[in-house]
């Protein structure tokens, strides 16, 4: 792989080499002969230190491009912090690999569970995933739902989505309203062993993405 191009200049006592190879690789070197950046013959880039772009950009990662499965984030296997993403040094999401013990850490003040109010208007009401929603029904874009009946009744129906297979999901019902919430399947039919929601009280419902399951407190 011969050195097409050797560059080497500076100001004063700093120095640094520009090296160009016939493969298309390219060095940056550091006047000690480090490695500062490279680019590989497959376009593979490496660099020394961070990675700082300027303000103004649309985008620090732009991935538009990818098709499924091409966009991915490849970290450490095996390692307590294999990636932390930090509010300057306050740490907000750790990623652990460590072997049978991966899980994603939180920092303080992260909200887990998004909040989402949903008025059912005194009558039953379906929520929906994914497609937009029509009367009588919310878009699910949380799965911490506060709740109210606004029932002229003892009871009103709330209908969970169709499971949709290979996607699980959980949620927290809050009844923040006056009367019974009756929670059914999108077909009408009694989740778990049934859950009615009392006033003030809450449920847990989940599914693995063929049934749903909970249960109320």
């Amino acid at each position: 792989m011969p050195n097409l191009l050797s560059k080497v200049g500076g100001v004063g006592a700093i120095r640094a080499a520009l090296e160009v190879y016939d493969d298309g690789s390219l060095a940056l070197k550091s006047a000690a002969g480090s490695t500062l950046f490279a680019v590989s013959a497959a376009g593979v880039v490496t660099q020394s230190g961070a990675l700082t772009p300027a303000a103004g950009g649309t985008a620090i990662i732009n991935a538009s491009a990818c098709a499924t499965g091409e966009a991915d984030v490849v970290i450490a296997d095996n390692l307590a912090d294999a990636l932390t993403i930090r509010n300057q040094s306050t740490p907000i999401f750790t990623f652990r690999t460590t072997n049978n013990d991966e899980r994603i850490i939180m920092g303080a003040g992260v909200l887990m569970e998004p909040v989402q109010t949903i008025d059912m208007a005194d009558a039953t009401h379906a929520l929906v995933l994914g497609a937009a929603a029509t009367s009588g029904q919310t878009r699910l874009t949380g799965n911490l739902l506060m709740v109210d009946p606004s029932s002229g009744q003892a009871s009103e129906i709330l209908k969970l989505p169709a499971p949709v297979a290979g996607s699980v999901y959980r949620l927290t019902i809050y009844n923040v309203g006056g009367e019974d919430i009756v929670v059914q399947t999108a077909a009408g039919g009694t989740v778990g062993a049934g859950v009615t929601i009392t006033p003030g009280g809450y449920a847990q419902v989940a599914t693995e993405g063929t049934t749903w399951g909970g249960k109320a407190t």
